[in-house]
């Protein structure tokens, strides 16, 4: 699982499971938020990317792994996002696979 943090405090502004999936990722008017100044278009039933599509500089990429925070507001978001990223891997998993997922979840290195 990927997330795309703001900058600046590490907030989590999506989630998805590749890089990939990040980029299609908008605030609440619209706006792609991996790059500077885009948007989503339909276009003859296609969605396709407009504006500029220059990486973002104000956020970052990186496999998901929860994090403390010491503002309350940003720690809220981290509780949601980590919850979920635990329905997603539940929901996608074979059912052989959740022990596997709770032996790795309930390890040292994920915490």
């Amino acid at each position: 699982m990927f997330v795309l943090r703001l900058r600046k405090d590490g907030r989590i502004l999506g989630m998805s499971y590749t890089e990939d999936g990040l980029r299609w990722v908008t605030n609440k008017v619209g706006k792609c938020i991996y790059y500077k100044n885009a948007r989503l278009k339909q276009v003859n039933g296609q969605t396709i990317l407009w504006g500029d599509t220059s990486p973002n500089p104000m956020v970052i990429v990186e496999r998901y792994r929860y994090k403390k925070h010491e503002d309350k507001r940003i720690q809220y978001y981290e509780d949601y996002w980590r919850k979920v990223y635990y329905q997603k891997l539940y929901t996608t998993a074979f059912p052989e696979e959740i022990p596997l997922i709770d032996r790795w979840l309930n390890t040292k290195h994920h915490a």
